[in-house]
């Protein structure tokens, strides 16, 4: 693989080089992503280094580039921006062919190392993620009066309808709409509270209440059923 001398340079001053090899894409699948034609196949791009300044540097240098994608082994993409903490393989797709070749010509030995500025890094970048994260209170504020003001809007606009239909129009008719009655809800009664029987014993006497009931009420039926047969008028014989 040929190398690519990167001085990478912060906001704060500070700099950095590393080495970057490069060659040209060749796998036997590839991917509409990541042609092999037009794609630039890099390693040993630090963590602190976006796709942003690496685009910034190969546009700068080669030409137009479509896309950069970074991740830190040679599975499928997913993300194009991916969450890592150490050195990243790099796929730098390119508009035309003859942009790659032009790009592997400038790891020549012995030329300069290419400037590439790579913002903030560390705490500051840190800072400033986490700043970015939660909007800005004007603009909060902004978004919610912009929103209460077109419900007020949207109000005033379904009472001028309304008016509108409930006015007689050139031949003195009235658009008469349908109402929907409010139907309430059926008042649900009050269940008594029953007491569960936690205890064996207690079952067994609610039982023996229970079958003496029905032996005192059957007896008392019985007793009807016989006065009943003994003051029957009708004898017919």
């Amino acid at each position: 693989m040929d190398e690519l001398k990167i001085k990478f340079s912060t906001s704060r001053g500070s700099s950095s080089q590393h080495t970057i090899y490069c060659k040209r894409h060749s796998v036997r699948q590839p991917s509409t992503k990541i042609p092999n034609q037009r794609t630039l196949f890099t390693t040993g791009w630090p963590p602190y280094c976006g796709r942003d300044s690496i685009q910034e540097l190969f546009s700068r240098l080669v030409g137009q580039v479509e896309g950069v994608y970074l991740q830190e082994g040679t599975k499928a993409i997913e993300n194009e921006q991916p969450q890592t903490g150490g050195y990243m393989i790099g796929y730098i797709v390119f508009k035309e062919d003859e942009e790659v070749s032009r790009a592997l010509s400038l790891c020549s030995t012995g030329s300069p190392p290419l400037s590439c500025c790579v913002g903030d890094t560390g705490l500051k970048k840190w800072t400033r993620e986490y700043q970015e994260r939660y909007p800005v209170e004007s603009l909060l504020e902004k978004a919610a009066e912009s929103g209460v003001t077109a419900y007020d809007e949207w109000v005033e606009s379904e009472k001028k309808r309304k008016k509108h239909l409930s006015e007689p129009d050139e031949d003195g008719w009235v658009t008469v709409t349908k109402k929907t009655p409010i139907v309430e809800k059926p008042k649900r009664k009050k269940k008594k509270p029953q007491f569960l029987m936690l205890y064996a014993f207690q079952q067994r006497e609610k039982q023996r209440e229970r079958i003496a009931e029905l032996r005192k009420k059957f007896q008392e039926d019985q007793q009807k059923v016989a006065a009943m047969r003994a003051n029957r008028k009708f004898k017919p014989f």
